[in-house]
């Protein structure tokens, strides 16, 4: 039975799409005073959620935050219900209002009422209260079992690091200077970055909208995407098409890719070019390059379900690996005839146990196969079926046990992350791409072995209400883009 919702995680997921369903951004059609009575819940909103009572409720600590309610009363100007709008998912407004001053349990009840009204297609899970005595910690954490195993795994903080300075990396020191305006006001443009994307997907009809390669600011996405929705509000009877499923759109500065991907169904803009210059872009898709892609999509996916039969394993598009090349190697394994004698040479439980992820690189990345150490096999796409079907024989039992350590691993990060959301009030817990799952462990068990009282306060003050992000070495303290705390995972 996967952790119950901890009180930070449903206020994260229940605040996310509440702003999302009444940002100005979704009215753009409605008038100025309109969007302005929307722009100031939003702020009204965002202000009310970091105060002090929401962040005792979200350490479970009722009596706190009924205290603090109590003893800092907004004034009268707060306790006059604020009008706003949601919409429907057939496209009417409905008027609903909310009173800034009222109580945590009042508030999140409004929020939660207007998302009922709207035909959210669902709610977050209401999050499960548990006694003072009776944490989940007590329930699905064994802490010494589990620090017992991060042990063997050899996680931990490499001690040969302590010569470095300590400069940045001494969290009770960041913690203590952190501006929560600043954490807001990320927290805000993030929100305004992801309304932004909401109606370039509903105006355009693509699939998904990405510009996290840019490593852009969340205010700077929001304004490059409403560069796009105002073109689409001058240009739109310029364009072939009025639907642009089942495309991807992608902003990307490199300039080596296609603009038009009919294998990946990707459409990549560039955000330095002009207006013009993506009306042309755009003016690429039509009916029959939508037709094409659907083809190659259905193609593909056909291929993929037939070779993974053949050969016991589940593949995987690796990052280096471009959308044709991967189209063609499926292509010509599921093409050889005897590629099913080959494969009768492979381990006979193939199809009997679990898959084994084979994930597909370029030639330039991956000259032999290999195991990751996720527990996937890595392979070119140069490789012939025999090939194929030889590294997945050879290295198919050391790939599973890999994998099924990578597993433990995982398990053993879920529960830890679990309990320090519930300890400290977090809205969420992850590592970056370059932080290995040991690391992350090694981090996580240092926080939770702090016990000083007044350490444990430090922490509490200062991460409660916060998401927490660890990533590698060399790096200090600082905020994310998205007003998350950002940690080195040999942080001090």
């Amino acid at each position: 039975m996967p952790p119950a919702s901890s009180r930070s995680v449903y206020l994260s997921r229940l605040r996310r799409a509440f702003l999302l369903r009444v940002h100005p951004d979704r009215f753009r059609n409605q008038d100025e005073n309109f969007r302005a009575r929307q722009s100031l819940l939003v702020k009204a909103l965002s202000d009310r959620l970091s105060q002090p009572d929401f962040v005792a409720w979200q350490q479970n600590n009722n009596a706190t935050s009924s205290s603090l309610y109590k003893h800092g009363m907004p004034g009268s100007s707060n306790l006059k219900p604020l009008q706003f709008a949601v919409e429907r998912r057939d496209g009417v407004n409905l008027d609903e209002s909310i009173t800034m001053g009222g109580s945590v349990v009042d508030i999140l009840d409004s929020m939660t009422r207007a998302l009922k009204r709207s035909g959210a297609a669902s709610l977050p899970s209401p999050p499960t209260d548990y006694t003072t005595d009776e944490s989940p910690g007590q329930k699905d954490f064994d802490r010494i079992t589990f620090f017992h195993g991060l042990n063997k795994t050899g996680a931990g903080v490499d001690h040969s690091l302590d010569i470095m300075s300590r400069r940045g990396r001494d969290l009770w020191t960041f913690l203590s200077q952190v501006s929560h305006d600043e954490v807001k006001e990320r927290r805000i443009s993030r929100t305004d970055a992801q309304a932004a994307a909401f109606q370039v997907r509903k105006v355009y009809q693509f699939q998904s909208v990405d510009a996290t390669s840019l490593g852009w600011s969340s205010s700077s996405v929001a304004v490059l995407l409403n560069q796009l929705l105002a073109l689409h509000e001058e240009h739109q009877t310029k364009l072939h098409v009025d639907n642009f499923y089942p495309l991807l759109l992608v902003f990307t500065s490199d300039e080596f890719y296609m603009p038009l991907d009919v294998y990946g169904g990707v459409l990549r803009l560039n955000p330095a070019s002009t207006r013009l210059q993506w009306l042309q872009t755009l003016q690429l898709v039509t009916n029959d390059k939508l037709d094409a892609i659907r083809d190659n999509r259905a193609a593909l996916q056909e291929a993929i379900k037939s070779v993974q039969g053949v050969f016991g394993v589940r593949l995987k598009k690796g990052f280096s690996c471009h959308s044709q090349e991967y189209f063609e190697f499926v292509m010509r394994l599921r093409s050889v005839h005897d590629a099913v004698s080959l494969a009768e040479g492979t381990e006979i439980n193939s199809l009997i146990l679990e898959p084994i992820t084979v994930t597909v690189e370029t030639p330039q990345a991956c000259r032999r196969p290999i195991i990751t150490a996720e527990g996937s096999i890595r392979l070119a796409t140069s490789m012939s079926a025999g090939e194929v079907a030889q590294a997945v024989d050879r290295l198919g039992q050391q790939a599973r046990k890999t994998s099924v350590a990578y597993q433990e691993d995982r398990d053993r990060c879920k529960k830890a992350i679990h309990q320090i959301q519930w300890e400290l009030g977090l809205e969420r817990v992850y590592r970056t791409k370059t932080v290995k799952i040991s690391e992350f462990l090694g981090c996580l068990s240092r926080i939770l072995l702090v016990s000083e009282a007044e350490q444990k306060h430090k922490l509490k003050s200062g991460l409660s209400g916060n998401s927490l992000g660890v990533t590698s070495s060399g790096h200090f303290c600082h905020l994310a883009d998205d007003g998350s705390v950002m940690i080195p995972f040999d942080w001090q």
